[in-house]
């Protein structure tokens, strides 16, 4: 949501993949369950902060695999096939696009001696 990629996944389209979202909730950095563009699609919903990024990925068709060990979690990463979201609601998600990823930027040295480290 952070770090959309639009770019890589139009070239991916480009030869028939299918990008994979890495950490689709964010593992909840950047106070993504309480982001008030998301809260407020969620609430016209019916759903969850959660339920509403998955579906903006899905509905994107980029391939989700939500983790979870509490089952009422796991009913709720399920549960985002019985909605949609609009284009005006898709567009403002996207806008939250910062181009950078929470995590860390595979591409800088630090990455790469933190992944050398790694042996």
């Amino acid at each position: 949501m952070f770090c959309q990629q639009k770019e890589a996944q139009r070239v991916m389209q480009e030869y028939g993949t299918t990008m994979m979202s890495w950490g689709q909730l964010a593992e909840g950095r950047n106070n993504f369950f309480h982001i008030e563009t998301l809260a407020d699609i969620a609430s016209h919903h019916g759903k969850t902060t959660a339920q509403v990024a998955l579906r903006w990925l899905l509905q994107r068709d980029v391939i989700i695999i939500p983790k979870s060990t509490h089952v009422e979690r796991m009913k709720e990463n399920i549960d985002i096939f019985g909605f949609t979201l609009t284009e005006d609601e898709m567009q403002q998600i996207a806008a939250l696009d910062t181009a950078r990823s929470l995590f860390f930027d595979h591409h800088s040295a630090e990455a790469a001696r933190m992944f050398m480290g790694w042996k």
